[in-house]
């Protein structure tokens, strides 16, 4: 399928490419708002672009060398999913964050899967194939969480499981290849003025709903699941300790694999928050700190190489300048494609001035199993 349709129009923008980069413009009238991910296959960038002159948001997919414009019914338009070739997407629009609308968009058909309540979230994920799309909606502000299954053209959507009432709002869903397996992560409800709620990773699979356990029984802990490999065998997330000492907090990054959550630590880092993996479980991506360089976001490699956005940039031949600033946000599932965003530093009638980039990565030879990667630690059932 070609993204766009005959109502929408195309602007191809400067795609400047050095050996493996592509680096490439916003749309004029637009900031950068979120970049929400890739094609499995590396082909279709999908970004969230805040309009400058209305507010809200425009969902675009940087594909074939040009954007393309997701279909829009209001002002905020967000992505929720996309094929693994590209060519199926699935995204939210609604006005101004009411009555948020669902749907699914492949070779110019268009799915409207669900329509929302006024102010209450729609989160969603699109399998590999786009064919198949799971959701979590609340009925009432304050209600319970209902999860769904939607399979293309087909009659409405299957009702598969109510989350306990000890959840009150979703905070987004993860979907693979399967259509029977997929994990949301839930807020917990709270009872007492000022109580923080502590946000937890589901897995439904096939009927069944599982609690991944978490590293750290205390109180006060955002346990979210971050990415997964198609086949939900890995699990990555980022656990999240809140302080009501002195309103500080702590992270850490874990894996689930086979019922047992494990901590990531790696060499030469204070911290990491696993943001992305590929399908073999062989390369991340994550933000950290390390004592040698001031970068935030590197490219993990399970056999220890470790890159900075820098150093994929200068790798080939991309040299950042004074005042610019660049981080990887994610790695396509083949392994293929890293993407990021550069800040430039400098200002525009429309904001901060803001590039993104892909870099095509060759495949790591000779790999050590992923927990060569990580130093294990504690472990919970």
């Amino acid at each position: 399928m070609n993204i766009t349709t005959p109502t929408v129009a195309v602007a191809v923008l400067t795609c400047a490419t050095h050996a493996q980069v592509n680096l490439i413009d916003l749309l004029p009238g637009y900031t950068l708002g979120h970049i929400q991910g890739i094609s499995a296959d590396g082909s279709t960038l999908a970004t969230d672009m805040y309009v400058v002159d209305r507010g809200g948001y425009d969902a675009y997919a940087w594909r074939d060398g040009g954007w393309n414009s997701l279909p829009r019914y209001g002002t905020w338009n967000n992505w929720q999913g996309v094929s693994s070739n590209g060519e199926t997407t699935l995204s939210v629009s609604s006005q101004m964050g009411g009555n948020p609308r669902l749907v699914r968009f492949e070779n110019g058909v268009r799915d409207d899967i669900t329509y929302g309540l006024d102010g209450l979230q729609i989160f969603a994920g699109l399998t590999r194939d786009g064919q198949d799309v799971f959701y979590s909606q609340s009925t009432e502000p304050g209600g319970l969480i209902n999860l769904y299954h939607y399979h293309a053209n087909s009659f409405g959507s299957t009702h598969i499981a109510t989350l306990s009432d000890r959840f009150v709002r979703s905070e987004g869903v993860l979907v693979g290849e399967r259509d029977d397996f997929f994990v949301v992560n839930a807020q917990t409800r709270t009872y007492e003025p000022g109580d923080v709620g502590e946000t937890r990773a589901l897995i439904y699979n096939a009927g069944t709903l599982t609690e991944i356990p978490g590293l750290t029984e205390l109180e006060a802990v955002n346990y979210a699941a971050t990415a997964m490999t198609a086949d939900g065998s890995t699990i990555v997330g980022v656990e999240r300790i809140l302080s009501f000492d002195d309103f500080s907090s702590s992270e850490r990054s874990w894996i689930y694999r086979d019922g047992i959550t494990t901590e990531l630590n790696f060499d030469g880092f204070s911290r990491v928050s696993i943001q992305s993996i590929t399908d073999d479980a062989t390369t991340m991506v994550g933000y950290g700190s390390r004592a040698e360089d001031d970068s935030t976001s590197f490219l993990f490699y399970n056999d220890g190489r470790v890159f900075s956005a820098s150093d994929l940039l200068s790798l080939n031949g991309v040299v950042l300048e004074l005042g610019e600033d660049a981080a990887i946000q994610g790695i396509s599932a083949d392994g293929s494609t890293v993407y990021g965003v550069i800040n430039r530093g400098t200002f525009s009638p429309f904001g901060p001035e803001f590039t993104l980039f892909t870099v095509s990565v060759p495949a790591p030879s000779a790999l050590l199993p992923l927990a060569g990667l990580a130093a294990l630690a504690r472990r919970r059932r």
